[in-house]
């Protein structure tokens, strides 16, 4: 059984906005499913469904649970009582350091810069797409 299939007969829908988004609702109780290449990340509010659904998966597809959130396409999660921040300063440190900004004394600088700049933009770009594709 596709993974789409089975999160449908467990009472999952298929999010209108995203193909790799499923959500399943229960009076107070929500859940969503975000399935991107060979990661899912399992928010919600009912601890219940997320055990539920995560020994479902793992009997059809043997999947792995790595804990809380930590990564997700670059984005860093950090987790406190009050509950979750995101941050992309990995993904900017990360950036600067491809594309040699970093070394801004570098004698090709004022080349690597345009290059630097073109790069940057189409990550963010692919990031967006990524983030808010339909």
């Amino acid at each position: 059984m596709r993974n789409s299939q089975l999160l449908l007969s467990c009472g999952y829908k298929h999010a209108h906005a995203d193909h790799r988004l499923f959500i399943k609702s229960h009076g107070s109780d929500f859940t969503a499913l975000i399935i991107y290449v060979d990661d899912i990340v399992l928010p919600g509010n009912s601890v219940q469904e997320i055990d539920d659904i995560k020994c479902i998966l793992h009997s059809n597809f043997h999947i792995k649970d790595l804990g809380q959130l930590k990564y997700f396409l670059g984005i860093e999660v950090a987790h406190s009582t009050k509950g979750i921040s995101l941050c992309q300063r990995k993904y900017c440190l990360d950036l600067l350091k491809d594309t040699a900004c970093l070394a801004a004394n570098h004698p090709l600088h004022q080349w690597i810069v345009p290059f630097a700049f073109m790069l940057i933009v189409s990550r963010h770009l692919r990031l967006t797409f990524v983030l808010k594709s339909s």
